[in-house]
């Protein structure tokens, strides 16, 4: 399985219940019955066997001038791209069949008033040496959780399954100018993996989109966040004659992927 596959299943364990037969299939092999470690045992499975890190995942090459023309075109008072022939722009729609994630459900939204390096120790187990306002080092993380042990129990799985989890959400969903650190307001968002296929992931990746392109789009900005995998995919999807040519995959190799895995 390929590092395209691997991050469409992984949305699609973030949706929820489109995997339920797959997850339930493993975990009656592997003789496990809890839910969470089923679903947390999945995606470290799905880690080690094929040693895929965050950084594979930004596979598409994307010209940084398309990039920046687009942004030329931004308008933040229409969220959209004023073209030639007329003013489009990336919807919930497109998030949906481009990534496979959610786009209905409960918000992303809660407190920002905690002890964050407590909450990591609580909810990951290990305690950040340093923290950058309420973002963690994306390294550090990954450095922390190299291989799950063999002895590992329900606990030690949870806290594995949400540093990927993480690691996802800080260089995929959710990136910054940084591109080395993750927000922790996230986390709290997984302690409980039985509700986190119930939020609504697609929205909240579109509104970061907006918020990265209206600030980039300001005269006193100076770069902006990358990759925003998103705006890479949707642009090759509209705009095909600016897109990488790779070799032409037949319907059935589309099955079971999302439309970017193109």
């Amino acid at each position: 399985m390929d590092a395209q596959k691997l991050l469409a299943f992984t949305m699609r364990w973030i949706g929820g219940r489109r995997v339920r037969k797959f997850i339930m299939e493993y975990a009656k092999k592997k003789d496990i019955t809890n839910v969470h470690v089923q679903l947390a045992t999945l995606v470290l499975h799905l880690r080690d066997k094929w040693v895929i890190k965050v950084e594979a995942y930004a596979v598409i090459s994307f010209s940084i001038s398309v990039g920046l023309l687009l942004l030329e075109r931004w308008r933040q008072e229409t969220h959209s791209f004023h073209m030639p022939g007329g003013e489009c722009t990336i919807t919930l729609q497109d998030v949906a069949v481009q990534l496979w994630l959610p786009t209905d459900g409960e918000p992303i939204t809660g407190s920002l008033q905690y002890d964050w390096a407590q909450l990591c120790e609580d909810l990951l187990g290990v305690r950040p040496p340093q923290l950058k306002g309420s973002r963690l080092s994306i390294p550090w993380l990954a450095a922390q959780f190299i291989k799950l042990p063999q002895d590992a129990d329900e606990v030690m799985i949870q806290r594995y399954a949400r540093a990927y989890i993480m690691q996802l959400i800080g260089g995929f969903l959710f990136q910054d100018k940084s591109n080395t650190l993750v927000h922790l307001m996230f986390i709290p968002l997984l302690t409980d993996f039985k509700e986190v296929g119930q939020y609504s992931w697609g929205s909240a990746c579109l509104a970061w989109l907006y918020r990265e392109l209206c600030r980039a789009s300001r005269v006193d900005a100076l770069d902006i966040a990358d990759p925003l995998i998103l705006l890479q995919v949707w642009a090759c999807d509209r705009f095909p004659t600016i897109a990488p040519q790779h070799h032409v995959l037949t319907p059935e190799q589309y099955a079971g992927r999302p439309l970017s895995a193109r």
